[in-house]
């Protein structure tokens, strides 16, 4: 048998279960009553929220990557020594232009002076023997002419007459060397002219030197450099970019790429463009070079730029603003305004997939949205599925003073 003292501590804990089971239920039943009440926002349910909204709009329009690259020159030379010797004279320093065929160093020639000197006697010689054999080689022409003429009369011995053929023989012979001799010796003689015209280091192209590898006096050494020359005039932005871009770009063209670099406030363009077809095996990253005319030579080298480049040709796309956009478990949605009958519109969530942000605007893929159709901008965030609404216009909010529902500004 139960004692007395247990059956009141019974009885007070069936007590306050009953108090919390009501107080529950009456808790139940004032959430329930707080929710949309006969769709009209009135007879104690919960007041409309105020929300802003925009229409969606449809603009052509393309997918535009940021990239980063790096400014080249189109061309880049170390320009070299062509021959052996000491450096008398410095015709260009770091910084200076130079045209092409412009003088960037000179040599000393005087040891190949003296071996062309050498040369032109050589040749002289070799001109003077050529005449001696030319006339040796009339000579014997006539001796056997005059020797056959007896022969066939039987006036010689056939011995001289044979002497006088292998003398005819020798003679063409010896005159086929001497113009062999005089030719190895315009040649020779042609090469050292050649030589002591590569004693003036000179440039290849119109460019800026950048960098000066000799000093007056010093000993170069064939194929030595004098001076690290880079074009002008143009450059060339090489862009890195994703490979998964690599197929959109086939249609992108030169026009519609906008480059910028650090200190110069317009925007360049390039006139042409260059996809190099080879992906990098660790960043999987390709190259795309943009050339970048530069008549005012205001680019350097080196310098970082940044690129937006479209990913094809523009295409008639819906536009909504990048506020109307949330994110949730399902992915990413957007609120608009729904007729509740005769009760004001109540807020519906639309899946939607965004295609890329540009400039604080986001471009869905076709098919959650049509053109004009309004999407909630503002209050957004605070908004469930059914939510009773009270929306205005974007536009009507700017007019006023930017409070909902403010008046018109005159």
């Amino acid at each position: 048998m139960a004692s007395p003292s247990g059956l009141r501590n019974g009885l007070v804990w069936l007590g306050i279960m009953a108090v919390l089971a009501v107080s529950s239920w009456f808790g139940w039943k004032a959430l329930r009553d707080a929710g949309p009440a006969g769709g009209d926002g009135r007879g104690g349910g919960r007041p409309p929220s105020v929300v802003i909204v925009r229409p969606a709009v449809q603009k052509e329009v393309a997918e535009v990557v940021k990239v980063t690259g790096t400014l080249r020159a189109v061309r880049r030379a170390e320009v070299a020594a062509l021959e052996s010797a000491a450096v008398v004279a410095i015709g260009a320093d770091e910084g200076d232009l130079v045209e092409e065929g412009g003088m960037l160093a000179r040599l000393d020639g005087r040891r190949i002076d003296a071996q062309l000197a050498e040369a032109e006697a050589d040749l002289t010689a070799a001109e003077a023997d050529l005449g001696q054999r030319e006339a040796e080689l009339e000579r014997a022409r006539t001796d056997e002419a005059m020797m056959r003429a007896l022969w066939n009369e039987r006036a010689v011995a056939e011995r001289e007459f044979l002497d006088s053929v292998r003398g005819l023989k020798v003679a063409n012979a010896r005159l086929d060397a001497g113009q062999k001799a005089m030719e190895a010796a315009a040649k020779r003689r042609d090469l050292l002219e050649l030589r002591r015209g590569d004693l003036e280091v000179r440039a290849p192209f119109r460019g800026r030197v950048v960098a000066r590898h000799a000093e007056l006096g010093e000993w170069l050494r064939e194929g030595d450099p004098v001076v690290t020359l880079v074009s002008t005039m143009e450059v060339e932005a090489w862009l890195q970019l994703p490979e998964r871009y690599a197929t959109s770009l086939r249609e992108t063209g030169p026009e519609a790429i906008e480059l910028r670099v650090p200190g110069i406030e317009s925007p360049l363009r390039a006139d042409r463009l260059q996809v190099i077809p080879d992906v990098e095996g660790r960043s999987r990253l390709f190259v795309m070079v943009a050339h970048i005319p530069d008549p005012e030579n205001r680019l350097t080298p080196g310098s970082s730029v940044e690129a937006a480049v479209p990913l094809g040709k523009p295409e008639p796309r819906i536009v909504v603003s990048s506020d109307a956009i949330l994110q949730g478990y399902s992915g990413a949605h957007v609120f608009v305004p729904e007729p509740a009958g005769d009760g004001p519109p109540i807020a519906r969530r639309v899946p939607v997939e965004v295609l890329f942000e540009r400039g604080g605007e986001s471009i869905l893929k076709s098919g959650a949205l049509e053109a004009g159709a309004l999407v909630i901008v503002e209050g957004n965030e605070r908004l469930f599925p059914n939510t009773p609404l009270d929306p205005h216009s974007w536009e009507e909010t700017r007019a006023g003073d930017g409070a909902p529902g403010a008046p018109r500004r005159p």
